[in-house]
C-alpha cells in the first residue's frame, strides 16, 4: 500500500493536469477495492491512510499551487465514495470539507475555483443533514470575507462559497438569501474584475431561488437591487458602472416578470452608456443587448433594435470590435428572428470579408464568424439563401474544424435549399481529408487515367500525403457519421474513408473511425432508396470491427465497438464466423467488453440458436463452476454479476436450464457478500421470468429470501431495490398473486415503511407496481384471515404505542415519553438500522440534558440497546459500548437490575480484540457506579480483564476511560424563536404538490428544533435523516411552541393551517393536520378554526368518524338541509344505515332536501336515477339534474346511457362543468373502448387526477406508443402516492389499491404485446390475470 500510495502521491504532485487527474482516478480505485475486500470495520484504517499520507500533506501543509491541485482533484474523486448516510460518512465529509477549506481563501485563483467545485460536491454529497450541521457556519464565514476583507482572493473566495451554497443546498440557503441579496453589491462593484464577474454568478443563484419561492410576487429584495442598479450607473467609477450593469443582466434573466415595468427604462440607461469611455464598460453594454431582446422581443423589437443596430452596424467594419459585435448580432437575431431580414446585407458583406481574412494575423476567431451564421440562419431561414450560397466556397477554402462543422449542420436544417450544395461540397472536403481523393459515388467508373487500387493501397496513400493533426481527421470522422447525407449511398466511402483509421497508431483516432463504422454502414436508405451494399463488403466491414472489438490494445475502443454494432446489424452477425469472434469476445480481460458481447449474443440466438448452444453451455458451466469454487471477493462479485447478464440476454436461450440454474442460485441469494447475493437474487427474478409455472414449486423458498432481504435493516439500498424488483417478478410469473398479502402479512407493512421512508422516486414507484402485482385483496376477506390466526397479523408486537394526549401527565414528562417512544420504535425496528446510530445518539442528549428524569424509560432502552450493539458491526459497536458507558455514568446505581445482561453481552463482544477499550470502559464505570453491588459480578468479569495482560497487550489503553464525570443538568424549558417558526409556516409560495410536501417538512422541522421540551430538540437532527420521525411527534412540538407563541402569532399561524387543510392536494398530509386538530381539541388547546370547514374537510379526505364528529358539533349549532344531507351520507359510508335513516326521519329539515340527492348519499343509485329521471321530464335543461343522472349511471355501470347523455350534452357544457363531468365520460369511453371520443374527455381532466394519467397510458398502449404509455404510468404512480402512505389501514386505501393494480395490469399488457411470440408467456399472463379476480373475492 505505502508503494501504491508513493506513486500516486506523485502523480497528484506533478505540474501535468492530466497526470494529476489519472492520480485521483486511481486513489479512488484503490480505496474503493480495498473497501470492497475488506470488512467495514475496517474500512476507517484506510480512510486514516489516504488522510495521513495523501489529503492532509497536500491542502494542508503543502503551499505549492499544483500539489494543491492534485490534493482537491483526490478530494473531488472521492467524495463519492461517501453517499451513504452514516456517521462515519458524516465524519468523513466533515475531514473532507476541513481540507477544502484550507485553502478557500489563498491567493492562487485557480486552486480557488477547483477547490469551491469541490466544495459544492460535497454538500451535494452530504444531503440536508449534512448541509444542515455546516450551513450557518459556513454562510457567515462567507459573509465576513466577501465584504470584509478587502483582498482580491479574500473576496473572491467569498462569494464562490456563497454560490456553491446556493447550488447545492439552495433549500437550507434560503433563509439567508435576502441578507446575501443586501452584501452581494459590494463584491459587484469591487475594481477587480475577477471578483465582480463571480459576484454576478451568486447574484443570479440567489435571485433564481428568490423567484423560484416567491412566484406570482414581486419580493421586496427585487426592488433593493434594481435601486442599486439604477444609482450605481450614474456612478463616475467604471467599476461601479459595470457591477450595476451585470446586476441588470441578472435581473433580466432570472427575474421572471418583475423587471417587465422597468423594461423600456433599463434598455434605455444601457444604451446611453454605449459611448462610454471605459472599454469595459462598451462591451458590458454590448453584451447586454442580447440579453435585453431575449426578454421581451416585441418591445425591444419595437423601441430599441433600430438603435442598436445604428450603433453596432458602424463597429462592425472595425477591425478591433468585429468579433465582440459578431458574438451580439447572432443572440440578438434569435430574438427577433425574421425582423433582421433588413439588416442582412451588411452583416453578410461583414461576414465575408471576415471569412476572406481566415487564417490571417488579427482575424475574427472561427466560433464568432460561424456561431453568427448559425443564429443567423436560425432567424431568417430560407431568406439567408442566396446570401450565404455565395459564400460557400469561402467557407470551404480554409480550415475544416468544430465550428464549421456545428454551423453547417444548423444551416441545412434552417434552410432546407442549401442541403444540397452544403453535401457535395462537404462530402469532397471529407474525402480528401481522410483519404487523400475526391469523392465518388458509389458505382461511378473508376478515372481511366487511375487504376483500382486495394484498400491496403489507400490506407497506404492516405498516410503519404500532407500531414493533418488527429483532431481533424477525429472531426472528419465524426462528421461523416452525423452529418444529414441522405441520399447518398456511402458504403464505400466507409471502406476507403473510415475503415483504414482502425489502424491507425492514435488510439482516439481508431475509437471514431469505430464508431463513424458502425453508425454509418448500416445506416437506413431514405425514402425511395434501397441499399446496394454487397454482402461480401458487409462481411468484411463486420470481420474488421469485430476483429477491433478483440484485438485492438485499448479497452474503451473494444467496449465502444460492440456497443455500436445494434439490432440493425444482428441478421448479419449471426453468421457461424462472426458468432466465433462475439465469443471470443466474451472471455475478454475487461468485464464491460464481456457484458457487451453477451448482450449481442443474446440478440443473435433469434436468427442462429444452433451455432450459438454449444459455446453458451461451455459458458454456463464455466461460470458455475467460478461462482462455486472462486474465493477472491471482486473476481467472485464480477463473475456474478457476469453470470446474471448472461441469463438476462439469453433467456430464450436458456430456458431448458431453468430450473438447474435455479437450484445453483437459491442457496446463494443468501450469502453474506451483499453485492454477491446482490446479483444472486436478481438471477431468482430473470429466472422466474424464464420459467414461469415451472418454478412454481420452488416460490416459498423465494419468498422467505426475498422477505428476509426486504426486511433486513443492514441492506444496502441497491440490494433491497433488487429484492424488491425479483418480488414483482416472481409473483408476475408464477401467478403468485393476492395470495402473497394473505400468506405474508408483513409484507404491506413492509411496502409501507419503504413507500415512506424512501427518499428515490423510482424505488417508490417500484413498490407502487409491485402492489399493483400482487393485487388488491377484498378488506372483508383479509380481516376474516388475518383474525383466524393471530400469529399472522401484522408485527406491532414490539411497537411501543405513545400516548395521544398528556392523560394527567405533565407537559416535561409527556414530551419525554412521546420522544422515547418514537425513537424506541426506530430501535426496535431492524429494517431501520441505517438510523439506529443517529437514534443512540438523540437518546443520550436526552439523558444528558434531563438526568434521572428518564431514568422509568431504563426497562426498554437498555434491551433494545443491547440488542442493537450485538447485531451491529464492529465500527458502531465501538461507538454503542461508548455511548452506554456514559449512560451508566449518567444514571448511576439505577443500572443495576441491567447489570447482568450487560456483562453477559461484554463476555460476547470480548472476542474481538478492536472492542477491548470501550469494553473495559463500560466496565469500569459499572464497577464505579455499583460500588460494593458490583462484588458479585468480580468472577465472570475478571478472568476477562487477565486474558489481555497475560497476552502482554500494552498497558497504553489500560486507564483509558479515566476523564471528567459527566453530571446531567437538568436545563429546564427551553425559549422559542417565534420569528423562525413564522418563517417556516408561512404558505405564500406554496402552490404545487410538492411544494406542500417540502412546506410540511420544514414546518415540522422547525417544531422540533425550536420545541420547549428539551427531548423533542434531540430529535431535530435526527428528522432530517428519517422525516416519518417528524410525523410521530408532530402533535407534541406543535403544542410544545403553541403555548409559548404570543397572540399575534398565533392569530398568524391558524389561517396557514386552515389554507393547508384545504388547498393541499395530499391526502396523507391532511390526515395529519386533522390528527393535530383532534389533538389540540383534546388537551384543551382548541384551534379557532371553522367546524364548518372541518367537517368539509374530514369527510374529502374520507376521514369519516373526524367528519361525523364536526358535523354532529355543527349540528347542535343549527341545522340545515346541507348539514342534514352530509350526515346521511356519511353514516352511509360509515356502514350506519339505520342512523342516516333515524336522521331524515326526525327531522323536520329533511323534508327540505331533495330526493335524488339523499337517495346518492345513501348509496341507493337506482332511486336516486328514477328520481333525476322524474326531474328531467319537469326540466330537460336543468345542468344540475343532468350531472346528478350522470353520477348515478356511472356507479350503475350503465355506460351506454352515460355515454349517450355525455354526447348529447357536452357541446353545451361550459369548460368548468367539462372538467367536473371528464372522469365520468372518460370511464363511459373507456369501458366502451371509443378512444378518440376519450381522448377528449381525458384532456378535461384536472392533473393532479391519477385516472387523467391511466386513460392516457390506456389510449398510449392501444396505438401502441408505449413509451408515452410508461411515462404515464409512472406519473399517475407519483400522485398515488400520498393516497397510499397509510397503506396500514388497508380498508381506507382500498380505492387506491385497485388503481394501482389497474395500472401494473396496463404495463403487463404492454409486455404482453411485445412478448406476442412467446405463447408460454402470454399463458402465464392470462393465468395471472385470472387469478387476480378470482381468489380476491373468495378466498378462503
Amino acid at each position: 500500500m505505502d508503494t501504491q500510495f508513493a506513486a500516486i502521491l506523485a502523480d497528484l504532485k506533478n505540474r501535468t493536469p492530466e497526470v494529476r487527474e489519472n492520480g485521483a482516478k486511481e486513489l479512488f480505485r484503490v480505496v474503493q477495492s480495498w473497501l470492497a475486500t475488506h470488512p467495514p470495520e475496517a474500512a476507517p484504517q484506510i480512510w486514516n491512510e489516504v488522510n495521513q499520507k495523501i489529503l492532509f500533506p497536500l491542502t494542508a501543509q503543502s503551499t505549492n499551487t499544483y500539489e494543491r491541485l492534485g490534493g482537491i482533484a483526490a478530494i473531488d474523486k472521492l467524495r463519492i465514495l461517501e453517499s451513504e448516510a452514516t456517521l462515519e460518512t458524516k465524519r468523513n465529509l466533515f475531514r473532507l470539507l476541513t481540507y477544502v477549506k484550507h485553502v478557500l481563501p489563498t491567493s492562487e485563483m485557480p486552486v480557488m475555483t477547483a477547490a469551491a467545485a469541490t466544495f459544492g460536491k460535497i454538500l451535494q454529497v452530504g444531503g440536508p443533514s449534512f448541509t444542515g450541521s455546516v450551513i450557518e457556519m459556513e454562510v457567515q464565514r462567507a459573509w465576513d470575507l466577501m465584504t470584509q476583507d478587502k483582498t482580491e482572493h479574500g473576496r473572491f473566495a467569498g462569494v464562490v462559497i456563497l454560490t456553491e451554497i446556493a447550488t447545492y443546498a439552495s433549500a437550507q440557503f434560503f433563509a439567508y438569501v435576502n441578507l446575501t441579496l443586501e452584501k452581494v453589491v459590494t463584491p459587484l462593484r469591487d475594481p477587480r474584475e475577477t471578483v465582480r464577474k463571480a459576484a454576478a454568478s451568486l447574484l443570479s443563484k440567489c435571485l433564481a431561488i428568490v423567484a423560484a419561492q416567491e412566484r406570482g410576487s414581486k419580493p421586496p429584495i427585487f426592488m433593493y437591487i434594481l435601486n442599486e442598479a439604477q444609482k450605481g450607473v450614474k456612478s463616475t467609477y467604471p467599476e461601479v458602472i459595470q457591477g450595476s450593469l451585470l446586476i441588470y443582466r441578472e435581473l433580466l434573466m432570472t427575474t421572471n416578470l418583475f423587471m417587465e415595468e422597468y423594461f423600456i427604462d433599463t434598455c434605455e440607461k444601457i444604451l446611453g452608456l454605449k459611448t462610454h469611455k471605459d472599454v469595459a464598460v462598451r462591451k458590458t453594454v454590448t453584451a447586454l443587448l442580447p440579453v435585453c431582446a431575449r426578454y421581451d422581443a416585441m418591445m425591444f423589437n419595437e423601441h430599441f433594435l433600430h438603435k442598436a443596430m445604428a450603433w453596432l452596424l458602424p463597429q462592425l467594419s472595425k477591425s478591433t470590435d468585429k468579433q465582440f459585435v459578431l458574438e451580439t448580432i447572432g443572440p440578438i437575431a434569435l430574438s427577433v428572428t425574421s425582423e433582421m431580414k433588413q439588416f442582412m446585407p451588411e452583416i453578410m458583406a461583414q461576414v465575408k470579408e471576415c471569412l476572406a481574412q481566415r487564417g490571417k494575423k488579427g482575424s475574427v476567431s472561427d466560433k464568432a464568424i460561424f456561431e453568427c451564421i448559425r443564429m443567423l440562419a436560425a432567424a431568417v431561414g430560407p431568406n439567408l439563401t442566396k446570401l450565404l450560397h455565395d459564400q460557400l466556397d469561402l467557407i470551404f477554402a480554409n480550415e475544416f474544424n468544430e465550428h464549421v462543422c456545428n454551423s453547417l449542420a444548423a444551416c441545412v436544417v434552417s434552410i432546407p435549399p442549401l442541403l444540397g450544395a452544403i453535401q457535395d461540397r462537404l462530402l469532397d472536403k471529407l474525402t480528401i481529408i481522410l483519404s487523400g481523393q475526391s469523392y465518388r459515388p458509389t458505382g461511378a467508373p473508376m478515372p481511366v487515367t487511375r487504376p483500382e487500387i486495394s484498400l491496403a493501397q489507400i490506407a497506404a496513400s492516405t498516410s503519404q500525403n500532407i500531414p493533418k493533426s488527429p483532431e481533424t481527421i477525429q472531426l472528419a470522422l465524426e462528421t461523416l457519421a452525423t452529418f444529414d447525407f441522405s441520399g447518398y449511398e456511402l458504403s464505400d466511402v466507409v471502406r476507403t474513408c473510415a475503415l483504414p483509421y482502425l489502424e491507425d497508431e492514435t488510439s482516439e483516432i481508431r475509437l471514431r473511425a469505430a464508431i463513424t463504422c458502425c453508425q454509418l454502414f448500416m445506416r437506413e436508405p431514405g425514402p425511395g432508396q434501397r441499399s446496394i451494399c454487397p454482402l461480401d463488403v458487409i462481411n468484411e466491414v463486420l470481420e474488421k470491427l469485430l476483429t477491433a472489438s478483440i484485438a485492438d490494445t485499448d479497452a474503451n475502443i473494444r467496449v465502444t465497438v460492440l456497443s455500436n454494432l445494434d439490432e440493425r446489424f444482428d441478421k448479419h452477425l449471426a453468421q457461424a464466423e462472426h458468432v466465433r469472434l462475439l465469443f471470443m469476445a466474451m472471455n475478454d480481460e475487461m468485464y464491460d467488453v464481456r457484458f457487451k458481447a453477451v448482450a449481442i449474443i443474446g440478440r443473435l440466438g433469434f436468427y442462429n440458436p444452433a451455432d450459438l448452444m454449444p459455446s453458451l453451455r461451455k459458458t454456463l458451466i464455466q461460470l458455475l463452476t467460478e461462482l462455486e469454487y472462486v474465493s477472491s471477493t471482486p473476481s467472485r462479485n464480477t463473475t456474478a454479476e457476469f453470470f446474471t447478464a448472461l441469463i438476462k440476454s439469453t433467456e430464450r436461450l436458456i430456458k431448458p436450464y431453468t430450473l438447474a440454474l435455479l437450484k445453483v442460485v437459491l442457496p446463494k441469494a443468501s450469502d453474506a457478500n451483499p453485492i454477491f447475493s446482490r446479483h444472486m437474487i436478481e438471477c431468482i427474478g430473470l429466472l422466474a421470468v424464464i420459467g414461469g409455472d415451472e418454478i412454481t414449486p420452488h416460490v416459498p423458498e423465494m419468498m422467505r429470501i426475498i422477505i428476509s432481504t426486504l426486511q433486513d435493516g443492514q441492506t444496502p439500498a441497491q440490494k433491497r431495490d433488487t429484492a424488491l424488483i425479483t418480488l414483482g417478478q416472481v409473483c408476475a410469473n408464477t401467478a403468485y398473486v393476492v395470495d402473497p398479502i394473505i400468506d405474508h402479512p408483513e409484507l404491506l407493512a413492509i411496502l409501507a415503511r419503504m413507500l415512506k421512508t424512501d427518499t428515490t422516486a423510482e424505488t417508490r414507484r417500484e413498490v407502487l407496481r409491485v402492489l399493483g402485482i400482487l393485487g388488491a385483496v377484498d378488506p372483508y376477506v383479509r380481516r376474516k384471515r388475518l383474525a383466524q390466526d393471530d400469529s399472522l397479523k401484522d408485527p406491532a408486537v414490539r411497537q411501543m404505542t405513545a400516548p395521544f394526549t398528556m392523560s394527567g401527565m405533565s407537559s416535561d414528562e409527556y414530551f419525554q415519553t412521546v420522544a422515547m417512544s418514537a425513537l424506541l420504535n426506530i430501535l426496535n425496528d431492524n429494517a431501520l438500522a441505517s438510523q439506529h446510530l443517529g437514534v443512540i445518539d438523540a437518546i443520550m442528549t436526552i439523558f444528558k440534558l434531563q438526568g434521572l428524569k428518564c431514568n422509568s424509560f431504563l426497562v426498554k432502552i437498555i434491551p433494545a440497546f443491547i440488542s442493537v450493539t450485538r447485531l451491529s458491526n464492529a465500527r458502531h459497536q465501538d461507538h454503542y459500548l461508548q455511548q452506554m458507558a456514559l449512560l451508566v455514568e449518567i444514571v448511576k446505581s439505577h443500572i443495576q437490575s441491567f447489570t447482568r445482561d450487560i456483562l453477559d453481552m461484554c463476555r460476547d463482544l470480548w472476542a474481538n480484540q478492536v472492542l477491548h477499550l470501550p469494553l473495559i470502559t463500560l466496565i469500569e464505570n459499572l464497577s464505579k457506579v455499583l460500588a460494593a453491588d458490583f462484588k458479585p459480578h468480580v468472577p465472570a468479569v475478571l478472568p476477562l480483564l487477565l486474558l489481555p495482560i497475560e497476552q502482554g497487550y500494552p498497558e497504553s489503553w489500560v486507564h483509558a476511560s479515566i476523564s471528567e464525570p459527566i453530571v446531567p443538568t437538568d436545563i429546564g424549558k427551553l425559549n422559542v424563536n417565534q420569528q423562525h417558526l413564522k418563517h417556516a409556516w408561512d404558505i405564500s409560495n406554496v402552490v404545487s404538490r410538492e411544494d406542500w410536501q417540502e412546506w410540511f417538512k420544514n414546518f415540522s422541522t422547525e417544531l422540533l428544533r425550536e420545541s420547549t421540551s428539551p427531548a423533542l430538540r434531540a430529535c431535530a437532527t435526527l428528522v432530517e435523516a428519517h422525516p416519518p420521525l417528524g410525523l410521530d411527534l408532530f402533535n407534541a412540538a406543535f403544542i410544545s411552541c403553541w403555548t409559548e407563541l404570543y397572540s399575534q402569532y398565533q392569530e398568524d399561524l391558524v389561517p396557514s393551517i386552515t389554507l393547508a387543510l384545504t388547498t393541499n392536494r395530499h391526502a396523507d398530509l391532511t390526515l395529519i393536520l386533522l390528527n393535530l386538530v383532534e389533538f389540540m381539541e383534546h388537551e384543551g388547546c382548541t384551534l379557532p378554526i371553522d367546524i364548518g370547514t372541518l367537517g368539509r374537510v374530514a369527510e374529502q379526505a374520507t376521514a369519516y368518524a373526524k367528519a361525523m364528529h364536526y358535523k354532529e358539533l355543527e349540528y347542535f349549532e343549527g341545522v340545515s338541509p346541507e348539514l342534514v344531507e352530509s350526515l346521511v351520507s356519511i353514516s352511509t359510508k360509515l356502514q350506519l344505515h339505520d342512523v342516516a335513516w333515524a336522521i331524515l326521519k326526525t327531522n323536520t329539515v329533511a323534508e327540505e332536501l331533495k330526493l335524488d340527492r339523499w337517495y346518492e348519499r345513501l348509496g341507493r343509485w337506482s332511486d336516486a336515477l328514477e328520481a333525476y329521471d322524474d326531474k328531467l321530464e319537469d326540466d330537460s335543461e336543468s345542468q344540475e339534474t343532468l350531472l346528478g343522472r350522470m353520477r348515478c349511471l356511472y356507479a350503475l355501470g350503465e355506460w351506454e346511457p352515460l355515454n349517450a347523455a355525455v354526447d348529447a350534452n357536452w357541446g353545451d357544457f361550459s369548460n368548468e362543468l367539462r372538467k367536473e363531468i371528464a372522469p365520468l365520460a372518460s370511464a363511459a369511453s373507456f369501458n366502451l373502448y371509443q378512444w378518440d371520443m376519450m381522448e377528449e374527455h381525458v384532456s378535461f381532466m384536472s392533473s393532479d387526477l391519477p385516472d387523467r394519467f391511466f386513460y392516457r397510458a390506456v389510449l398510449a398502449v392501444h396505438r401502441n406508443q408505449f413509451q408515452k404509455a410508461d411515462s404515464a404510468i409512472a406519473k399517475a404512480r407519483d400522485i398515488l402516492q400520498s393516497d397510499l402512505a397509510g397503506l396500514e389501514d388497508y380498508t381506507r386505501v382500498y380505492g387506491s389499491m385497485i388503481r394501482v393494480q389497474l395500472l401494473s395490469e396496463l404495463e403487463e399488457i404492454i409486455h404482453y404485446k411485445r412478448n406476442a411470440d412467446q405463447p408460454e408467456r402470454l399463458e402465464i399472463m392470462r393465468k395471472t390475470w385470472s387469478k387476480r379476480y378470482l381468489i380476491r373475492f373468495s378466498y378462503h
